[in-house]
């Protein structure tokens, strides 16, 4: 029995890198998953944004359709590193827990308002 592209189940790791945490980057991913029946994951990671969506190809071609058309504007994104990775079976898409490593000493958070800020110097 063959399997045509549009049934045939593929994973993939997706990692958004730049201005995306704190925006609603990962709730629209989960809407636009769940509304697409993809399975998979989202969470916030040092680099940025980590997603696995796993589905059919016309599953996973809509999705990034959808999402380059619903990201907030707010959201920006600078690197996105797109890869294969092994099916896993999940059985539903879920917002995932942060993982987030300690930050280097001397490092200082940026509040609010500097995020803001250096909003206005990328939309400049």
């Amino acid at each position: 029995m063959s399997h045509d592209a549009n049934t045939q189940h593929r994973r993939l790791r997706i990692i958004l890198e730049g201005t995306v945490q704190g925006f609603g980057l990962r709730p629209t991913v989960y809407r636009i998953a769940q509304k697409l029946r993809l399975k998979g994951f989202v969470r916030n990671v040092d680099a940025g944004v980590e997603i696995e969506i796993e589905g059919s190809s016309q599953q996973i071609d809509s999705f990034f359709y959808q999402f380059k058309v619903e990201r907030p504007a707010t959201a920006v994104v600078t690197t996105e590193d797109i890869q294969r990775v092994t099916s896993l079976g999940s059985l539903w898409f879920e917002i995932l827990p942060d993982i987030k490593h300690a930050p280097p000493s001397g490092f200082e958070p940026k509040n609010a308002q500097t995020r803001a800020a250096d909003l206005h110097k990328i939309a400049g």
